[in-house]
């Protein structure tokens, strides 16, 4: 798709063929994204398969719902402990690191709960989204361009493969499928569990009204507008949405700046400069404090245009509509793609 935006000419949508020929298109510039994810977002919609596939462990909640459902569930709801070790270690596995420090932080933010996933990697909660966000050997097999479409990448891996070389590909991996899937279904009995837990424990001793860090459970408990399931699904959303994409952005900001030393050394310096010293003054930072400064915010935006957090999903037109103009066909899959934060037209020679 990189190539694609900067090599074929288009006017803000491009159109190929997949697998089995079927018709897609891929957008390449803001206008049309806007369209697609703003303007008209209840007639760009997710794929009803993508849905109840992801939706098994990221809840039907409000990132997945449409239309009239998504609107209600928008007027219903109108790294600490992290300490360097004594002796310093060759390497740090940061992503792990960062998926047990943001799981802490949307267990507080989120349920009003503290999961201690720092001082307890071994709790059942971290264990089950260590399995969970385990790379498949299919994703393996694809190597660094794998995506979340595993078996549709499979499928178009194996058609440059041999004859005799395709059976025990197919059967390989048909089994891993299905390890896979009894694992997915463990582990989103496990986070419904969990949350129901959770749901209970905030009824049971709700927050008084207006109380300073009420979390979204308690927020979501007190507008009324919610069922219990209800409630289990946009808990496991915000698990999902608040932890690993988190831990992901902060690994590869992590990356970057240690292939950059002297931006992380000027990084340094203007949090030094400009928030208090942990080590002398207890006090907790919040969000306005982060705002002047600039350079802390150009590195995070830059991080978020080069490795975003959805680098890749998928809609179809709900209905016949148009896109920059253009006659869309009901059923179309359309493709919005990290791509455009990489464009050449956009970003200039260096966008990479």
């Amino acid at each position: 798709m990189r190539n694609l935006i900067d090599l074929v000419p288009n006017n803000g949508i491009s159109r190929y063929l997949g697998i089995f020929n079927r018709e897609r298109l891929v957008v390449t510039n803001p206008k049309a994204l806007a369209e697609i994810l703003v303007h008209k977002s209840y007639e760009f919609i997710k794929p009803p398969h993508f849905v109840s596939g992801i939706g098994r462990i990221l809840g039907v909640g409000l990132l997945l719902a449409e239309g009239e459902e998504h609107k209600s569930l928008i007027d219903a709801l109108i790294a600490n402990n992290w300490h360097a070790p004594d002796k310093p270690e060759k390497s740090v596995d940061v992503c792990e690191w960062m998926s047990r420090a943001t799981l802490n932080i949307i267990g507080v933010a989120g349920m009003g709960q503290e999961f201690n996933a720092i001082q307890h990697p071994d709790s059942e909660l971290y264990q089950t989204y260590q399995k969970l966000f385990k790379p498949s050997q299919i994703a393996r097999v694809m190597g660094p361009n794998g995506s979340h479409h595993s078996w549709l990448g499979y499928a178009q891996y194996s058609v440059s493969l041999a004859p005799a070389e395709k059976p025990a590909i197919v059967l390989s991996n048909l089994k891993n499928s299905i390890q896979r899937n009894s694992v997915t279904s463990y582990a989103a009995k496990v986070i419904k569990r969990i949350c129901r837990s959770a749901i209970q424990r905030a009824k049971a001793n709700p927050p008084a009204p207006n109380a300073k860090g009420s979390s979204l459970l308690s927020i979501a408990l007190a507008s009324g507008g919610f069922t219990d399931d209800d409630l289990v699904n946009q808990l496991m959303t915000f698990l999902i949405a608040g932890h690993e994409t988190t831990a992901s952005a902060l690994s590869w900001c992590i990356v970057m700046l240690c292939k950059h030393p002297e931006m992380q050394a000027k990084l340094h310096d203007e949090l030094r400069s400009g928030l208090p010293n942990p080590r002398t003054t207890f006090h907790s930072v919040n969000a306005n404090e982060f705002d002047p400064l600039p350079y802390l915010n150009a590195i995070c935006n830059e991080t978020l245009r080069l490795f975003p957090l959805a680098p890749l999903t998928i809609r179809v037109a709900a209905k016949i509509t148009t896109l920059l103009d253009h006659v869309i066909p009901k059923g179309t899959p359309i493709f919005p793609s990290c791509a455009v934060n990489v464009s050449r037209d956009l970003w200039g020679h260096d966008a990479m």
